[in-house]
């Protein structure tokens, strides 16, 4: 699977309007503006929203929030700044004494009073206004309504310190991300550390605000600090500042770690969570400002710029960055796209038209979607064939960028060669199909016995032939299986997967579930295991890196097991014709029909096949003479193969060319043939056997002229006297030989 990545800038992007193909690689460059003219050298920076501004002003005297919009300084607030959030319409914000909700046009502001202490974050959600902090050294959750009154507060800890700085929710599960002095006393949290330090910890708590569940972090010897916490349904994301290094997670909704990785060089690190599911980084290093995925390793170019990072965020599909630089603050912004996966697309018959199967585009900052545009020449998923697709990548400010790939249709027909199909059989086939010379089309049903002749023609205009029986009360069902890979029953199927680029895999995923491996290489293989009978379909879908990467697989292996080949016992039943009982144990259905074949000499002159009914059997021979009729058994195990077995071969001297041979009746239990009985019944005059063979045993001696007790008495007579004769000439000639030697 190809990994190839790019970055566009917008300015080229304005030609994805059109529709312009996507090359495999692309030139990697940032689009740049001025975004201030003024940097402020004694404010600090807080955030940047659109054409908005909020910047924190700190001195020993007072302390201002201020807003500045395109510039210009619309607002200014008394307080020490403690947090803030957004909607539409409203900028709310916290200080160490007030809550503000403030209009983002008027800059007009609504006041309530703060009684909570130190506010970390504030979150709007449904129909209320919550917040998470730290109120006399406990970690407090507090819900208020949107004038600021407190409708419930809930309290954690004991004797130490503890906070919460964000809080999140799965339906209405909270999740809290905190921190806490190391030694706990008195309270719901455990000792972390040693005595004097401060630890971060994230804990998950039931719908009463108990806390069921908590992780501690202590990496090395001081405090640390857990920031810039983002959640979804892929997990919660976070980061961790130590005294040394910066450290990010991924972890479970049961708080089981997912992913981790360590960074060390930086002078700082911001995380954010992008709208794609991923955790993407903006590094601070004594070169420069670089961007980076957790986990993931990035190709493109991730230089940025110099300078010191003021803010950094996903907007519109695009990573913006604005940069304290050169006595100006500067805004970037950075597109970037790359091809996951765009292989050619096989479709059989059992898969869903799904011609974006193997084609996805993927950014780091935004969900793109594929969407199929056009397909040449015009796509009919029944013609077996080549065809070429032409993609719509979809983004989400609705511009699209174009990507082909070919599709090739493979041939199916639901017949074997010489297949025999109960009735009412239903045919299906990709391609062309004219069934007796007559055009039809798949989902065709056959209702009249007889032999069938179906020609399949493909879209290059290329014809196989299949002919095939439809038989009436036929007690056999399910026919040829197609499969990937046949395996006796017990046996499993070595597969092997093969990786576009080199990777350290951690685990692969089979029908939903982590599977054993091994790999060597780019190669992995894989041992699946089917199901005692019939067929089992695996799905390998995506491996995983021990980086963390997903690397799609989009694999499906169909395995049938054979079914048992019959076993067979004959029985001979005493009286004046040659009559035989076989007991057939078939439980899964592989006999498929008997054979009646007569030869002349070793060359066939007839076949016949017995469809498991009771039949008399007669042969039509060109003349009297010596002529062999063999009965075989015919097995199809499932894979389209017919092995034959012989069961009766008689070979005699036929004084009719028209004979009423045998015949053959059968004893079955629903679908399961359990018996066949065979009575040679030709009259003795009409044929004399010369050598009968059932299961590979010769009885021949037991039915020579058995029809007619004086015949087989005067030859044995005949047969007696040419021993005798032979026998007393044998040893006068051998007494002459003794005495000549004398």
């Amino acid at each position: 699977m190809k990994n190839l990545r790019f970055l566009l800038i917008p300015l080229f992007c304005l030609m994805f309007i059109k529709g312009p193909l996507l090359k495999a690689f692309a030139q990697s460059e940032i689009s740049e503006e001025v975004y201030l003219n003024q940097v402020f050298d004694e404010e600090e920076i807080i955030d940047i929203q659109g054409e908005v501004v909020l910047t924190v002003f700190r001195n020993s005297d007072k302390n201002y929030v201020k807003l500045y919009r395109n510039g210009f300084l619309v607002k200014t607030i008394e307080g020490s700044y403690q947090t803030h959030t957004w909607d539409n319409d409203y900028l709310w914000l916290a200080t160490a004494d007030s809550f503000y909700k403030i209009n983002r046009q008027s800059f007009q502001a609504e006041i309530g009073a703060n009684a909570f202490g130190k506010v970390n974050q504030l979150q709007l959600r449904e129909s209320d206004l919550w917040l998470v902090g730290e109120k006399s050294n406990n970690a407090i959750i507090a819900r208020l309504d949107y004038a600021f009154k407190e409708l419930k507060t809930f309290y954690f800890g004991g004797d130490a310190f503890e906070e919460f700085t964000a809080l999140f929710w799965f339906d209405d599960i909270p999740y809290v991300f905190g921190q806490k002095d190391a030694h706990s006393l008195n309270g719901p949290f455990a000792h972390v550390g040693s005595k004097g330090e401060r630890k971060p910890f994230v804990a998950r708590l039931n719908k009463s605000f108990q806390i069921e569940q908590t992780v501690y972090f202590n990496h090395e010897s001081g405090d640390e600090r857990l920031y810039d916490a983002y959640f979804s349904e892929k997990g919660l994301f976070f980061l961790v500042k130590t005294k040394s290094t910066f450290h990010y997670y991924r972890l479970d909704l049961d708080l089981t770690c997912l992913e981790h990785e360590v960074y060390s060089g930086l002078n700082s690190l911001i995380g954010m969570l992008s709208p794609s599911g991923f955790y993407v980084l903006l590094k601070e290093t004594p070169e420069g400002i670089v961007w980076d995925v957790a986990c993931r390793a990035v190709e493109d170019d991730q230089t940025i710029g110099t300078g010191s990072v003021v803010s950094g965020k996903i907007e519109n599909g695009c990573l913006v960055v604005c940069l304290k630089e050169s006595g100006k603050i500067v805004k970037k912004t950075i597109e970037e796209y790359h091809i996951k996966r765009n292989d050619p697309l096989y479709l059989s018959y059992w898969d869903e038209e799904n011609l974006t199967k193997n084609t996805e585009v993927e950014s780091y900052f935004e969900p793109l979607t594929v969407s199929v545009k056009e397909v040449d020449p015009y796509f009919e998923k029944t013609m077996p064939g080549e065809y070429e697709a032409t993609f719509n990548i979809n983004r989400l400010n609705g511009q699209t960028l174009e990507l082909k790939q070919k599709i090739t249709v493979l041939p199916y027909v639901n017949v074997i060669d010489q297949g025999i199909y109960g009735l009412p059989f239903t045919l299906a086939f990709f391609g062309k199909g004219y069934l007796n010379g007559e055009r039809i089309h798949s989902g065709y049903i056959i209702e009249t016995p007889g032999e069938y002749e179906l020609v399949i023609l493909d879209g290059y205009g290329r014809e196989t032939t299949y002919r095939f029986y439809a038989v009436a009360n036929y007690p056999r069902k399910n026919g040829h299986i197609p499969a990937d890979y046949y395996v006796e029953k017990g046996e499993k199927v070595s597969v092997r997967v093969e990786l576009e680029n080199p990777a350290e895999i951690d685990r692969i995923i089979v029908n939903g579930s982590s599977h054993p491996f091994t790999q060597s290489g780019k190669t992995l293989f894989l041992e699946l295991t089917p199901g005692e009978g019939g067929l089992s379909v695996f799905e390998i879908t995506e491996a995983f890196s021990n980086q963390g990467q997903v690397i799609p697989v989009n694999q499906t292996i169909r395995v049938a097991v054979l079914r048992a080949v019959p076993e067979i016992i004959v029985k001979e039943e005493t009286g004046d014709n040659l009559k035989l009982s076989f007991d057939i144990a078939d439980s899964d259905n592989a006999l498929a029909a008997l054979e009646m074949v007569v030869y002349k000499d070793s060359q066939a002159l007839s076949a016949r096949l017995i469809f498991l009914e009771n039949d008399t059997l007669s042969v039509s021979l060109p003349e009297k003479g010596i002529y062999r009729v063999e009965i075989n058994a015919l097995v199809e195990r499932g894979d389209g193969i017919w092995q034959r077995k012989q069961l009766f071969s008689y070979k005699g001297d036929f004084s009719k060319p028209n004979v009423t041979f045998a015949s053959l009746f059968f004893e079955r239990t629903g679908r399961i043939i359990e018996s066949a009985g065979l009575e040679v019944n030709a009259p003795a005059k009409a044929m004399t056997p010369q050598e009968i063979t059932v299961l590979s045993q010769n009885i021949t001696s037991r039915y020579q002229n058995k029809g007619s007790l004086l015949p087989l008495i005067v030859s044995l007579g005949f047969t007696g006297l040419i021993i005798v004769l032979f026998g007393v000439n044998y040893f006068k000639k051998k007494r002459a030989k003794n005495t000549q030697n004398d």
